[in-house]
């Protein structure tokens, strides 16, 4: 599935802070790396929600099992309420996707504010 305002391009900001805090929710091997990544992670596909990355540097893969990140990250209004959940995935060690999972019928704008996920 690829969407033309989606393709080859840089992480926006708030798309490299959410990565960036889901990454930094809780320990796992293979984070470390995968943090390393980040800054070199571009969008080749997907839609607004669910993006399609590829690391787009030469670097070690990361010791991380192919599928989302063993981190449930979940998004909260400011009045607590959940409203969603953010998942990593990876494959053969890379980032590779980044997923904005809503809980209501309608469609976000873009990804929550990173301050606003937790672990859960």
């Amino acid at each position: 599935m690829t969407s033309s305002n989606c393709v080859d391009r840089p992480l926006t900001e708030r798309e490299m802070a959410v990565l960036i805090a889901v990454l930094d929710l809780q320990d796992f091997s293979g984070r470390a790396q995968l943090h390393e990544q980040v800054p070199r992670a571009a969008v080749t596909g997907g839609s607004p929600l669910l993006l399609e990355l590829a690391v787009v540097a030469e670097m070690a893969p990361a010791d991380v099992e192919t599928g989302p990140i063993p981190t449930r990250a979940v998004a909260h209004l400011p009045t607590g309420d959940l409203v969603g959940e953010v998942i990593v995935w990876t494959a053969d060690g890379y980032l590779s996707g980044l997923e904005y999972a809503w809980y209501s019928d309608e469609m976000p704008s873009s990804f929550p504010p990173p301050e606003q996920l937790t672990v859960a």
